[in-house]
């Protein structure tokens, strides 16, 4: 039923892939050079710093308003790019990692959930900013998603999923590398249920019911 993933979806990958450049690029620009500062002495490790507050104007026209350590972004932080996109969460040593939330420049929400080293990792929520109506070409199905929830691996959707798409239509199933694949079921807003196996966004066999 499903074709290709890749192509309908090249709009909101390149918005999702600009805006986690952007949170690499600044993350990059502040010196990464300096360690946690731990001082050894009498054989004994000394209590850890805590984390002060800064306000940080990079190059780029990005602003960090958050807790720092040294001279890193560290703990919970709030980073604002100067197209107005901006991720408010937590940090460790300069790398988005743990929970936060990633906002279109219009203030919506882009992607909510678990970070791992500046990119989509665990579990999370994801929104399609660009999505619009379906036409009834079968083949641009996949552009009307208006939600995914569910597990993600280096930004791409992984694991056990639920797409919900703008005309009330939902699938809930098996997700590798950004697209359906495995088993799952697919269910119409009338109620009508497709369960079978997918084989990148093909329904390949139907299951008894």
């Amino acid at each position: 039923f499903f074709q290709s993933k890749q192509s309908s979806f090249v709009n909101q990958n390149s918005m999702k892939n600009l805006l986690f450049e952007q949170i690499i690029s600044s993350s990059e620009s502040s010196d990464l050079s300096t360690a946690l500062d731990i001082s050894i002495k009498s054989g004994e490790r000394s209590p850890l710093k805590q984390p002060e507050t800064a306000t940080e104007v990079y190059p780029d026209g990005s602003v960090y308003k958050g807790e720092v350590f040294g001279r890193m972004k560290h703990g919970f932080g709030r980073l604002t790019y100067a197209d107005g996109s901006c991720y408010e969460g937590e940090w460790n040593q300069d790398n988005i990692e743990g929970y936060g939330v990633l906002f279109y420049a219009n203030g919506k929400i882009g992607y909510e959930g678990e970070w791992q080293n500046n990119k989509c990792n665990g579990r999370g929520v994801m929104y399609n900013e660009q999505v619009q109506m379906f036409n009834g070409n079968a083949q641009e199905k996949l552009s009307t998603w208006h939600r995914y929830e569910g597990g993600f691996c280096n930004d791409k959707w992984e694991g056990e999923g639920r797409l919900v798409f703008l005309n009330g239509d939902e699938f809930c199933g098996d997700f590798v590398n950004d697209l359906i694949h495995g088993n799952g079921n697919y269910i119409s807003k009338s109620g009508e249920s497709y369960e079978g196996e997918w084989v990148n966004n093909v329904l390949v066999q139907v299951f008894d019911k």
